[in-house]
């Protein structure tokens, strides 16, 4: 009887220091009383993806927690879709998909959601804005990713197999990537 009145006390203990801990943790964010520009027109830079997230909550840190996790999923699928089109799959080139080449497709598809993985690890906050609205925050975030970065770590990504990269390069989608890359 004791020791469950004593797991309890340890579990409320740590519970409201975990709630303290996150009550101190919010971060600096400058307020904006309309959404911002950034955030309806993000900006057009060459070699350079902007995308935009938003989210609501009662609080702080987690509106923009949520908006950031947003901008970073929406980054990813993004980043993904630039690789397709510079390097379209095999199955829409290849007539008749033999075993080889669905190895090959594999073997890119990995390649592109690793980069996109590595890249996005180093992804950049390039603005932030939070609007209080009643008892709730809007918090929207700009974040931004190098292409050239992206495309580099996708090139790396495919050298790792050096007999998968030989194969891949006898692909004239793929051998125009590599020469647009390098």
């Amino acid at each position: 009887m004791r020791s469950k009145s004593v797991m309890r006390l340890a579990v409320g203990v740590t519970a409201l220091m975990i709630l303290a801990g996150c009550a101190g943790r919010e971060r600096p964010i400058p307020e904006v009383t309309i959404v911002p520009n950034w955030y309806t027109d993000p900006p057009s830079e060459s070699g350079m993806v902007y995308i935009t997230g938003t989210a609501r909550s009662q609080q702080q840190n987690i509106a923009e927690d949520l908006a950031t996790n947003n901008a970073i999923l929406d980054m990813a699928k993004s980043l993904e879709a630039h690789a397709s089109v510079l390097i379209p799959y095999q199955s829409s080139f290849t007539k008749a998909i033999d075993d080889s080449s669905r190895e090959e497709q594999r073997y890119l598809e990995n390649a592109i959601k690793n980069a996109t993985k590595v890249v996005l690890a180093d992804i950049t906050i390039a603005e932030r804005g939070l609007k209080p609205e009643g008892k709730e925050f809007q918090a929207y975030i700009l974040v931004r990713v190098s292409l050239e970065s992206f495309y580099q770590e996708l090139m790396s990504e495919l050298r790792r197999d050096e007999n998968m990269y030989d194969r891949l390069q006898s692909n004239v989608f793929i051998e125009r990537f590599i020469k647009k890359v390098e």
